[in-house]
Order: C-alpha cells, then structure tokens, then sequence
C-alpha cells in the first residue's frame, strides 16, 4: 500500500485542577470552540466536545502523525491559556494532569455525540466518578488496574465502593486545597 490509512476515534476525558468548578457556562461554548481550533491545527478534528463546570468529553479523529499523549497536552495547554486570558480571566485556571482516552467503533460515534452533548443533564444523576467508573467498565476495564495512574490524582480520585459522596467543598477542604464549592479561595 502506497499510503497510510488511518481512522481512530477516541473519547477523551479530562478535568479541571482538583475539579474546580472553573468551567463557567457562558464561557462553555466559546472553549469547546477554541478546543476545537487546536484539534484541527493538530489534524485530529473534533467531532464533539461538551462538558460541565469541573470537566470536558471530547470526541475525535487522532491523527495519524501525532501520539495521543501530544494531542491531549497541546489542547490542554492552549485552552488553560485561552481561559486565563480571554475565557474567564481566572489566573489559577488549570486542567488536571491526567485524563481518560476510549476508542469509539464508528457504529457509535452519534451515541456518543449525543453523550457528550447531553454532560449537564447526565451529571444531575451521575457524579464524575461514577460516570469514569462506567466508562472504564463499559470499555472493558477494571477501574482499580485502569486508574492505577489516576487514581491517586485528585480529578480522578475514585472512592472505595460504599463511600458515600463528598460534596467538592468537603473534597476539597480534605485535599487542603482551600477551594470552596463556587471556586473561591480564602
């Protein structure tokens, strides 16, 4: 074969510094816009992308020429710039470091479309964890082996099964990060 074909959808997942609620809705749409720009200058167009306060679904192509790894820092370090200077101006804005990538079969990219376009719904039911939970184990992925990298970071933190939810104040206050529920710091 005279040339490389190549077609990789991934679901990627990423969350605000210690999930801060630092994603304000009337800057959502113009984010996912500029997210979308850096995608394609990396030629790894976004079919999707959508989230809540504390945390961004992504849907896209990977290129061919450039590993996940790079894709995922390059949107995450433009979009923290973008959100310091135009977004919401919140010098303190950054993404967590981890993230969470899924491939997707091209007989489910308008399922998860819909997914990721419906996130603020969703999260009425559903907390992050649990939403990370189901998606490792719908991906075939034992969440203690899987998140062994995540687990220990504070976006991705899992609670033991049985734990009751911890409001993010609570979560916070805990991981001495001083970050109250609205995002203020004392």
């Amino acid at each position: 074969m005279s040339q490389s074909l190549v077609k990789n959808l991934l679901h990627l997942v990423y969350s605000t510094k210690h999930r801060a609620p630092w994603i304000p809705g009337d800057v959502r749409s113009d984010l996912y816009a500029y997210q979308a720009g850096i995608f394609k200058q990396w030629d790894s167009p976004a079919l999707a992308i959508g989230g809540v306060e504390d945390h961004v679904h992504a849907l896209f192509s990977l290129s061919k020429n450039h590993a996940l790894k790079k894709i995922v820092e390059e949107v995450k370090k433009g979009s923290s710039k973008w959100m310091k200077s135009e977004g919401t101006g919140n010098a303190d804005f950054y993404w967590q470091n981890g993230y969470a990538a899924f491939s997707v079969s091209q007989s489910n990219v308008e399922e998860v479309k819909r997914y990721i376009e419906n996130q603020e719904k969703h999260h009425r039911r559903m907390t992050f964890q649990d939403e990370l939970r189901a998606l490792f184990r719908r991906h075939g992925s034992n969440t203690t082996n899987a998140t062994s990298g995540i687990e220990n970071s504070a976006a991705f933190r899992l609670p033991r099964r049985g734990a009751t939810y911890q409001p993010r104040a609570e979560r916070s206050a805990a991981l001495g990060t001083g970050i109250t529920r609205d995002g203020a710091q004392p």
